[in-house]
C-alpha cells in the first residue's frame, strides 16, 4: 500500500514532527523515538530508564495497552544480519527516506545462496531508481520502502533494514523517518541468526549479551 505524497506531507508536519517533544529513549547511533501515542502509559514505558511518571487516565492507558505510536528516525542500517522480529504486531509509515527491508529467505535464497549473499552484501549500494534492482530484490524477498510505504508486520514477521548507502557501521547519508504503530505484547522478541532455520530463535538478551531480565529493552 502506497499512501498519496499529500498525505504523507500532512502527516510528517502534524504527527512526526510534534512528537519530537515527547521523547522515548534513544537508541544510539542507530534510531531515534518519540512517543506520538504512548508517552503517558507505564506499560509502554516500564524499560524507560527516565520516563517522566505522568500516567494518563484509565482510559488512555486502556486504549495505550492495545495501541501505541512513535515516530522513529533511523539513521543506518542494522548492524549485522541476523534478522530480527518484535513483540508486537506493527505497521510502519514511510514519510521521508527509506529503507530496504531485507525479509525471511524464499527459495531461491535456498536455491542459489552464493547469489543471496552477493545481493545482501551489495544491496546497500542498489540504485533503486532501476526497475531492474527492484526485480533482483524481489526474488530474495527484499524490498525497498519509501516515502508513502505502509508496511503491515506481524509479530513474529523477521525482517532488518538496510539504509541507502549505509552497511550498518556509518550512518546513512539520509535518514529513513516513519511513523511505527504496534499493538499489544504477544511474545517476546528475538534474533534469527541462522535465517534458513526459521525455528531456530535467540531470546534477544541472550543475542545481546545482557542480563536475561527486563521488559521489552532496546526493541526497535
Amino acid at each position: 500500500m502506497k499512501l498519496p505524497q499529500s498525505i504523507v506531507d500532512l502527516l510528517y508536519s502534524t504527527v512526526y514532527l510534534p512528537a519530537f517533544d515527547r521523547p522515548y529513549y534513544h537508541l544510539d547511533g542507530y534510531m531515534l523515538r518519540h512517543w506520538v501515542l504512548g508517552d503517558r502509559s507505564p506499560e509502554r514505558n516500564a524499560d524507560h530508564p527516565h520516563w517522566h511518571g505522568r500516567r494518563g487516565g484509565w482510559l488512555y492507558r486502556l486504549l495505550t495497552r492495545h495501541v501505541a505510536i512513535r515516530a522513529h528516525t533511523i539513521l543506518r542500517s542494522d548492524h549485522d544480519r541476523a534478522l530480527h522480529d518484535h513483540p508486537w504486531w506493527s505497521i510502519s509509515i514511510v514519510l521521508k527516506g527509506g529503507y530496504w527491508e531485507v525479509g525471511e529467505p524464499t527459495q531461491a535464497c535456498h536455491d542459489a545462496p552464493e547469489m543471496y549473499e552477493l545481493v545482501l552484501r551489495e544491496l546497500p549500494w542498489f540504485d533503486r531508481r532501476k526497475p531492474l534492482a527492484h526485480q533482483v530484490a524481489r526474488r530474495y524477498n527484499i524490498h525497498w520502502r519509501g516515502p508513502g510505504s505502509v508496511v503491515w508486520r506481524r509479530a513474529r514477521s523477521a525482517h532488518r533494514l538496510v539504509l541507502p548507502h549505509c552497511d550498518g557501521t556509518l550512518h546513512a547519508p539520509t535518514a529513513a523517518r516513519t511513523l511505527f504503530v504496534m499493538g499489544r505484547k504477544s511474545h517476546d522478541w528475538g534474533f534469527y541468526p541462522q535465517p534458513f532455520r526459521r525455528g531456530h530463535k535467540v531470546p534477544w538478551r541472550q543475542y545481546l549479551g545482557l542480563p536475561l531480565s527486563g521488559e521489552e529493552g532496546g526493541s526497535a
